[in-house]
């Protein structure tokens, strides 16, 4: 494709390729050609980058290589007009079933992920930390994963911690030893919700708090009908920027993955639970409660369905965390585990036209249309409009065009005090006009009913109606 966008999807895929063997041996081989789908995804809560591939191959690849071992893939894909460039350097650990295709060719996927994947789970930690603070002991696991592998290397964007501990790590391999530290780190700005993860441009160590203070990326509206289909080969400037932004500022569809549930906030303690953390070296049990009103500081709205005029005792939800020992810093497990699961309760799904500029832990703005029951009323914003969280993110790219698929975040709606128009009929206050609106509404069921015989007559003559014999059949 060439680089210029002239359609909804256009993407330019600069580099798509296989490498197999090792050293002198090693074959490149240029799946561009053979490639139907690609996906890579993206998530706050996977610490890697993986995806698939699938290709129709015709050259009886599977004959002459085992595929599925470590065989290096390299992606460098744009959307079309656009500078910034997704490059990445995989892992493909395993395929799926062949499926004939036709007598001449197979189709299967290359399930790969990123580079150190593979290598995070063979590394083992054992070693001891004496008062270092947790984002340095990130940093410092992070260096031995990356030193024990040759490959893509990314940046670690880690944001620094205040609090530190003595930690030891007894086999504890790479995610397990970083989780550790993600438990308990609190940040300088008093931020506690930190997470691992990589994007398509670097790794970061960041509380989830610090990613809302960021401005939107894009701001996104429901597409409309006439969208644009492209334009032809003279494009002027001012068309191809229409272009752009019509294409990437509207989304095609969306969903809301979940619906509000309010047993699900009691079960899983977001209303209200005990924490009790059991030093098996002291034998001590430190009981530290949550209720609703903690910790609504760095939200990204007003309301997080917190239901405040429903009191649930602090048992509702009781977790036993046992420990080695107590270090005073207990409190920021609980800060972490209310924040996280907070931030899951408005969650969409959305498909937009493909942007490689978009990175999970990037701010969105989506503006969400009301839902109304008479037509031709104005769309108006709805409650659930405002800034978004990107916590996961597809790329898909087919031979056609290139789309992007995210799950979009937020704690709750904008309006804190929701008031609904009460349209009930007043009965009690005022019967005989209820009674009156009830003839009146007899007399115009009986006219339909005296027009529907009239023509009943008509079709079939002065004898019996069908609707008369149909109510007979019943009487």
């Amino acid at each position: 494709m060439e680089n210029v966008y002239k359609n909804n999807g256009d993407y330019t895929l600069e580099k798509c390729t296989l490498t197999i063997g090792k050293d002198d041996k090693k074959t490149e081989l240029d799946l561009s050609n053979i490639y139907l789908d690609i996906t890579i995804y993206e998530s706050l809560h996977t610490p890697f980058i993986s995806g698939v591939i699938t290709i129709s191959d015709n050259n009886n690849l599977l004959d002459f290589a085992t595929l599925g071992n470590g065989e290096r893939l390299n992606i460098e894909f744009a959307t079309a007009g656009n500078s910034t460039t997704i490059k990445g350097e995989y892992l493909v650990y395993a395929t799926t079933t062949p499926i004939r295709n036709n007598e001449h060719s197979m189709v299967y996927g290359l399930q790969f992920a990123s580079h150190p994947f593979i290598y995070a789970k063979r590394l083992r930690h054992w070693n001891a930390t004496k008062e270092k603070v947790f984002s340095e002991v990130v940093t410092d696991i992070f260096k031995k994963l990356q030193d024990s592998y040759e490959g893509q290397k990314k940046e670690l964007k880690a944001t620094e911690v205040e609090n530190s501990r003595h930690i030891v790590f007894t086999g504890h391999d790479t995610m397990e030893a970083i989780d550790t530290c993600s438990r308990y780190a609190k940040s300088k700005d008093g931020y506690y919700a930190y997470l691992f993860y990589e994007n398509n441009q670097e790794f970061c160590f960041k509380p989830i708090e610090e990613l809302f203070k960021q401005e939107p990326l894009m701001e996104y509206n429901i597409a409309q009908s006439g969208a644009y289909s492209g334009y032809g080969s003279e494009t002027t400037h001012d068309a191809l920027k229409s272009a752009h932004e019509e294409a990437f500022n509207n989304y095609q569809d969306f969903e809301f993955e979940h619906t509000q549930n309010f047993l699900d906030k009691v079960m899983n303690g977001l209303l209200g639970a005990t924490y009790n953390f059991v030093s098996l070296r002291d034998r001590y049990n430190l009981k530290i409660p949550s209720n609703a009103g903690e910790f609504r500081d760095n939200a990204l709205t007003d309301n997080q369905f917190m239901a405040d005029h429903i009191t649930v005792n602090s048992d509702g939800a009781i977790y036993v965390l046992p420990q080695t020992q107590l270090y005073g810093d207990e409190e920021n497990v609980v800060r972490r585990d209310v924040i996280l699961k907070r931030n899951n309760n408005v969650a969409i799904n959305i498909a937009t036209f493909g942007n490689s500029a978009l990175k999970v832990g990037d701010m969105i703005k989506a503006n969400i249309p009301r839902w109304h029951t008479e037509m031709g009323e104005d769309i108006e914003v709805d409650k659930y409009s405002g800034l978004y969280l990107i916590s996961e993110i597809k790329h898909v790219l087919n031979r056609n065009a290139y789309n992007t698929r995210l799950k979009i975040v937020r704690d709750g709606f904008n309006d804190k005090n929701i008031t609904v128009e009460d349209k009930t009929p007043e009965y009690k206050e005022n019967p005989d006009t209820v009674k009156t609106e009830y003839v009146e509404s007899t007399k115009k069921e009986e006219s339909v009913l005296e027009k529907e015989k009239q023509t009943e007559k008509a079709m079939y003559g002065e004898s019996e109606s069908m609707l008369d014999k149909i109510k007979r059949m019943f009487e």
